[in-house]
């Protein structure tokens, strides 16, 4: 991609970037774009507000050491959002050939770390807010993406009953024949910074290693236990050894007790969170 529109403004970001010869990651993909000499990835999106660079900017001067893209800039033009960050070596680990038990398990022990860092960061105290981005705004509603960012909410309750389409008064509880249980397991889980779709195609290896996590644009404050369902649940393409080894991992206890508990509410009412 190579821009030379005069309608760039003199000076700008826009120009300084723009001019730079760029080529698309995959034929047919405009919105992901590398620098042909390499080191530079350049993605473009519609979305103003909770951007992929918010979110780097954040998780970068929160966990320097984290294996992530650093943000280099970002800027609008065109009405569009166009960051640009620095490219991570690697392949894919849905597309690397690393299949064997040792391997994955090594790559695996080090997602988890990088797990243990996320979860490490700080909110003011008392903020419980969910579904919330790096910029302060909401994130796409994980059941109705198509209809923009929506949140953040004030607690974990007031996400789910969203999630499930509850109007006040009613409650989770009375969604799962009355049992009042139900609100107090789910609201006892931390809030914590999760990836909203770490799967085998956002992780990079590279050597052997874990060499990046990418995708960061609608990532945010969640539950701790959203991010369980992110790394059980099958990708597409489905990625076995993925799915079950998350399956097999127990986290902390307050994780998997709303975890189950969100599980088999959800068993019963015929409904499945996105993602």
């Amino acid at each position: 991609m190579s821009a030379s529109s005069p309608s760039l403004p003199k000076g700008s970001l826009a120009e300084k970037y723009l001019h730079m010869p760029w080529q698309p990651v995959d034929a047919g993909n405009r919105k992901v774009f590398r620098l042909e000499r390499g080191g530079l990835i350049m993605k473009i999106t519609e979305r103003l507000e909770s951007t992929e660079a918010d979110a780097l900017r954040f998780l970068n001067q929160q966990l320097p050491t984290l294996p992530i893209p650093q943000l280099i800039s970002s800027f609008v033009y065109a009405g569009k959002t166009h960051t640009i960050m620095t490219e991570l070596k690697g392949t894919r680990l849905c597309d690397s050939m690393l299949r064997d038990k040792e391997s994955l398990q090594r790559i695996f022990e080090q997602i988890q770390h990088c797990l243990r860092q996320l979860a490490s960061v700080q909110r003011p105290p008392g903020d419980r807010r969910v579904l919330q981005s790096a910029s302060g705004d909401g994130l796409l509603h994980p059941c109705f993406p198509d209809d923009g960012l929506c949140g953040p909410y004030d607690t974990t309750i007031d996400f789910y009953k969203s999630l499930f389409g509850l109007p006040d008064p009613h409650t989770l509880s009375a969604l799962a024949g009355g049992t009042d249980k139900v609100e107090a397991i789910i609201a006892r889980d931390c809030v914590i910074w999760v990836h909203r779709d770490l799967r085998s195609h956002n992780v990079l290896v590279h050597n052997g290693q874990l060499s990046g996590l990418i995708d960061w644009e609608d990532c945010g404050w969640f539950p701790a236990h959203w991010q369980l369902w992110v790394l059980r649940s099958d990708g597409f393409p489905p990625d076995r050894a993925w799915s079950e080894y998350w399956r097999a991992l127990q986290f902390k206890d307050d994780s998997e007790t709303a975890y189950k508990t969100l599980y088999d509410l959800c068993r019963q009412i015929r409904i499945v969170p996105g993602h």
